[in-house]
């Protein structure tokens, strides 16, 4: 167990705990550190570090005393320790990151230091500033293979430049730090303390008792167990009835969303452990030109940019190097597992604000690998920019080149939010709330508009940057989320086959009473496969369209 050193400058008294613990408010200190966790073939008997030939490349030592995390080096910091080796100089250096492997970013390593001779001698590293990132994971590496190295008396010191004391402020965590003055918090926004009870914990999550970091608000029970931690699960709200749309097997506690609404044929209400493979896929990196909007993000696939968390997909775009581009975020599609044409669709999503941020839930012809865009076409149902007290619903399509129109309204996009559109052969309608805002013909009269007869897939990404928006500045706020809590698509199927007037006969006056449920009759009666005639093929192609197959 380390021990841990706390400075204020304005105190001179030492206070006791656990461990010795004196501390000057803008600095704190780590003592006895040691390095008992092993990995990719790398050996410790008490006294030396050891990093065999033939041991795996990534291969080190991990400190497993959770007490020390979070680290944050806000003004930088400082290694101390005491080295020797057996006989062969050896190259040592230290590595800081967010979570071990897979989740790693963001991540440091320092410069290395050579160790030489049999006796004990000092050894210091400079840590530089690392501004607001927080690291729970403090690794060893011995760089020169078969060249055993003693480290003790091992010391790590960060600094801080701000007069706030940043810690985890909960009194029944084990970690607790009484002279916090703000509680520090993970880069998705979650607390970061670490906890030895469940029933302390502030939720359901993913307690650990190794050095795999603090709780874990976000990680259901399989990755927990997977890391090695306990999962703590209490209660768990969601619709309790198994005969709703939306029911959720894990919810414990109904808390009022039961969806009942006829005619559901795919939904995704985000209540397992793990995006779903069978509905989801990702795009990965910065595609062409920024996706062909300048944008200025790399998406990934990372649990730090993309995760199931409490029943919500949430989307993090985060001010972070990688590649190339200064920001990372997350874009998920069904292309190639769930596509479809004409219904309902309806989606409760609260995006974040700032410049610079551009979140849109919308959809791509399934063709566009054949065809490309904007012949394929794009069904906005919600886009928003910056600040702005607005959402905008836009279809695009190719007339001779790009052409599109959409509408706009009022919202407060940082809330919940139900947007919805209504697409039939005749048109797309796009709801805020159940309120129509805009109206687009798609009919066989409008012009050039055969795209939105076609099967569609959805996308939903979190942008940052781009020809619209414009760049984030220093008033955008990163970490920023974006919240998805259901998708849901509705076809009716009333049934062409069916009595629907009673008269013991189906006739064609059954089928036109089958068009009026879905709100059309004559105007419907166009030449929806543009051979020419109106004919019962377009009629059927109409009901098919609806989901009623004849």
């Amino acid at each position: 167990m380390s021990n841990r050193s706390r400075y204020f400058k304005l105190f001179s008294f030492l206070i006791i705990a656990s461990s010795s613990v004196f501390t000057f408010a803008q600095e704190t200190t780590y003592t006895g550190i040691e390095f008992t966790g092993l990995f990719g073939g790398t050996t410790y008997n008490g006294d030396y570090y050891s990093f065999p030939s033939g041991s795996e490349s990534w291969g080190g030592f991990a400190n497993e005393d959770v007490s020390i995390y979070p680290l944050t080096f806000t003004d930088g910091g400082e290694i101390t320790f005491t080295g020797s080796t057996a006989g062969t100089d050896a190259e040592v250096y230290f590595r800081f990151e967010y979570y071990p492997y897979p989740d790693t970013e963001p991540s440091f390593n320092t410069i290395s230091v050579t160790v030489s001779g049999m006796n004990n001698a000092p050894y210091s590293i400079d840590i530089p500033s690392q501004g607001a990132n927080t690291f729970s994971s403090f690794l060893l590496y011995v760089a020169t293979p078969d060249a055993p190295v003693s480290l003790t008396d091992v010391s790590l010191t960060a600094t801080f430049s701000s007069t706030d004391v940043y810690g985890c402020t909960d009194p029944v965590a084990v970690d607790y730090n009484i002279n916090a003055t703000s509680q520090l918090m993970d880069e998705n926004g979650n607390v970061m303390c670490t906890y030895d009870l469940c029933e302390n914990t502030p939720g359901n999550g993913c307690m650990y008792a190794n050095s795999f970091g603090p709780f874990n608000e976000w990680f259901g029970s399989s990755e927990c167990e997977l890391y090695g931690g306990t999962p703590c699960t209490g209660y768990t709200e969601g619709c309790t009835d198994t005969a709703a749309n939306n029911y959720n097997p894990n919810a414990t506690n109904d808390d009022g969303s039961c969806n009942y609404q006829s005619g559901l044929v795919w939904s995704d209400e985000f209540e397992a452990s793990n995006l779903d493979p069978t509905k989801w896929d990702y795009d990965i990196g910065q595609g062409s030109w920024g996706w062909g909007n300048n944008e200025l993000q790399y998406y990934t696939n990372s649990l730090s940019n993309v995760m199931l968390d409490n029943g919500y997909l949430r989307i993090t775009a985060k001010n972070e190097q990688f590649g190339a581009a200064n920001y990372t975020s997350a874009r998920i599609k069904s292309k190639g597992l769930f596509e479809f044409m004409y219904g309902r669709i309806d989606a409760r999503i609260q995006v974040p604000i700032g410049q610079g941020l551009w979140p849109a839930f919308w959809m791509l012809g399934a063709n566009i690998d054949d065809v490309g865009w904007p012949q394929c076409g794009e069904i906005d149902v919600l886009e928003h920019i910056n600040t702005e007290a607005l959402i905008h619903g836009t279809h695009h399509y190719n007339n001779n080149g790009h052409q599109y129109s959409g509408g706009s309204a009022a919202c407060n996009a940082g809330e919940f939010n139900v947007y919805s559109i209504e697409w039939s052969p005749l048109s797309i309608k796009w709801f805020l709330n159940e309120s129509m805002y805009y109206e687009a013909d798609i009919s066989s009269n409008a012009v050039s508009k055969e795209e939105f007869h076609e099967p569609f897939f959805f996308i939903i990404n979190l942008a940052v940057g781009g020809n619209w928006p414009g760049s984030p500045n220093a008033s955008t706020q990163f970490p920023s989320v974006m919240l998805v809590d259901y998708v849901r698509v509705y076809q009716e199927n009333a049934g062409c086959g069916e009595d629907v007037d009673n008269d013991g006969l189906v006739t064609v006056v059954d089928i036109l009473l089958v068009l009026t449920e879905y709100g059309c009759v004559t105007e419907c009666l166009n030449d929806i496969n543009m051979d020419g005639f109106v004919n019962v093929s377009d009629i059927l192609m109409i009901l098919a369209a609806f989901g009623t197959e004849c």
